[in-house]
């Protein structure tokens, strides 16, 4: 039988017990599987993509018409109530508003699933959907987000996917730029109906805008736990 070239025999240095048991104050018995003991084992695993730790950019994910016509949306809509947010500095001067599903707006929940589809070829998670509607959000004068990642409590625990469409025009704005852990900066994402995709687990932050106002569409793409 052909060995699979993707699979890699790896020696353990230690497995991890199966079962622990303590007395309150040390352990007391630890367990593994029948036949075996904590060393000398291996393991037969497939590596991850190198891709887990990067993002991916999409140009033209919108026209300059269809920006406009989703931020007309989501103006209309009621704003979110920051106020009694944690760290309210880090939504200091930005406004975000749900667009949730309807009628006139699946097409663009359409062609966000279906980019969503297309890039996951790249990571290779197992996605359910979109549990949270898509989020507009405006950053004025002052807005930034420190060091953070998409993963969260509840409903963000299940984030996998993350997706950032860029609404405004880079002329309408300073500051406000986006960095992702071992990336580095990624000027293209400023680029005008363009989307960028990463894993909800990857750090990034934003930069302060010092002037006008950058407007995005966030969404996630969620799915079974991570095992």
């Amino acid at each position: 039988m052909a060995t699979d070239p993707n699979v890699l025999t790896l020696p353990l240095q230690y497995m991890i017990p199966t079962d622990v048991l303590t007395d309150g104050r040390s352990l007391a018995a630890l367990d593994w599987p029948p036949g075996l003991t904590a060393f000398g084992n291996e393991w037969k695993a497939i590596p991850n993509p190198t891709s887990l730790g990067t993002a991916h950019w999409r140009p033209h994910v919108l026209g300059a018409d269809e920006c406009a016509t989703v931020t007309a949306w989501a103006r209309a809509l009621p704003e979110l109530d920051l106020s009694g947010q944690a760290a309210p500095a880090a939504h200091l001067g930005s406004h975000m508003r749900w667009i949730e599903p309807r009628e006139e707006n699946h097409w663009l929940y359409h062609r966000i699933g279906a980019l969503m589809a297309q890039v996951n070829r790249q990571f290779g998670f197992t996605l359910a959907g979109l549990s949270e509607a898509l989020l507009y959000v405006e950053y004025g004068p002052g807005s930034h987000w420190h060091w953070r990642m998409d993963l969260g409590s509840g409903i963000a625990s299940l984030r996998k996917l993350a997706a950032v469409i860029q609404l405004s025009d880079p002329s309408e704005y300073d500051g406000g730029t986006l960095s992702f852990v071992g990336l580095g900066t990624m000027d293209e994402v400023r680029q005008h109906g363009s989307a960028t995709f990463h894993p909800a687990y990857l750090g990034h932050e934003m930069t302060p805008v010092t002037r006008g106002t950058r407007r995005v569409l966030l969404a996630w793409a969620s799915g079974p736990a991570f095992r």
